[in-house]
């Protein structure tokens, strides 16, 4: 059976992960959310030994989109439970993934190492934690995807020797600070038709001209 299954948080989620992951041989996007609710102040050892269960366990073969949003504990005995490079493994073992996007997790749960060898076919790619976006050379510290179009990533002046080498990039939602902009528009490939903005210092008249002059279709978020 192919097709998407969003799992939710509640008491039935240990059964319904097994069930899933024994049923559904053919799945394709799978999202899993933590809810929001009364309840949402505990995780609970039985949900999250769940889900570490799935991230060491699980394969669909043919899973290309996976989403993820505030199942792994960022602080205290909790999240002792998810082992350093469990995410990695999870994403490892699914070459076809287009599109990730984890939201929340810990800074030693995070996948550290998105490469092309890994991920041959991703297309687009968030992932945050506690503090917000992740930079760019976090995320990606070696070959990158080659078939990567859509880019959300904060970016530091280690990210900057990163960009050149996205040769399919069109799309990027990017947060930087006011000084790296020069310099991200020096490595920013020729392919990219879009880029959103989120800079830390306001930008004035003569900086949006300089980037609007490029050619390139830019929208602007802009922070004081």
């Amino acid at each position: 059976m192919g097709g998407n299954v969003l799992i939710p948080h509640d008491e039935h989620l240990a059964d319904l992960i097994q069930v899933i992951a024994s049923s559904y041989p053919s799945l394709k996007e799978l999202a899993l959310y933590r809810g929001y609710g009364p309840a949402q102040g505990n995780y609970g050892d039985e949900h999250l030994k769940a889900y570490a269960f799935l991230f060491e366990n699980s394969t669909w073969p043919y899973l290309k989109k996976f989403t993820m949003d505030g199942i792994v504990p960022v602080l205290g005995e909790e999240a002792a439970i998810f082992q350093a490079g469990m995410l990695d493994s999870f994403l490892w073992r699914h070459p076809l993934l287009e599109r990730v996007l984890i939201v929340s997790v810990s800074d030693r749960t995070y996948p550290l190492n998105i490469t092309e060898q890994a991920l041959p076919n991703l297309k687009a790619v968030e992932i945050r934690d506690s503090n917000g976006i992740l930079p760019l050379d976090v995320m990606m510290d070696g070959e990158i995807p080659h078939s990567l179009e859509f880019l959300t990533a904060s970016i530091s002046k280690a990210s900057l020797a990163i960009l050149p080498n996205m040769i399919a990039l069109r799309s990027c939602n990017i947060s930087m600070p006011f000084d790296l902009l020069p310099s991200f528009c020096d490595a920013i490939p020729s392919t990219v038709e879009r880029i959103r903005l989120s800079l830390s210092r306001s930008v004035n008249n003569a900086d949006r001209t300089d980037i609007l002059s490029t050619g390139i279709d830019v929208s602007l978020s802009l922070l004081n």
